[in-house]
């Protein structure tokens, strides 16, 4: 999945997903306390009401601009494991997989 960004407010930028969905990406707002690696930001889908559903916390890696995340599977209600590679500044966020064709950044 291709996001491309759309624009930003306070605290939050949205994206256009090839999907033709609306997403939005925050950052935490608080703290976890006992976790080793909590979630650096919150990927959302927006719905056609202006409402934000959380779908995933991004977990930053050992590469720059590269995170971690896990989707649920519409079909079986797995968690799935992904990978989120941010391009151009951020301007776009490629969504993948985790092990096909692993972006090293």
């Amino acid at each position: 999945m291709i996001l491309k960004r759309t624009g930003e407010a306070r605290g939050a930028v949205f994206y256009m997903g090839d999907d033709g969905k609306k997403y939005q990406l925050r950052q935490v707002n608080r703290a976890y306390e006992g976790r080793a690696k909590p979630p650096a930001y919150y990927l959302e889908r927006v719905d056609e009401a202006g409402k934000a559903h959380y779908l995933s916390g991004l977990f930053p890696t050992k590469y720059t601009g590269l995170y971690s995340l896990d989707l649920r599977d519409e079909v079986t209600g797995c968690r799935l494991m992904y990978d989120a590679r941010f391009i151009l500044g951020g301007g776009v966020v490629e969504v993948k997989p985790k092990g096909k064709e692993r972006a090293r950044v």
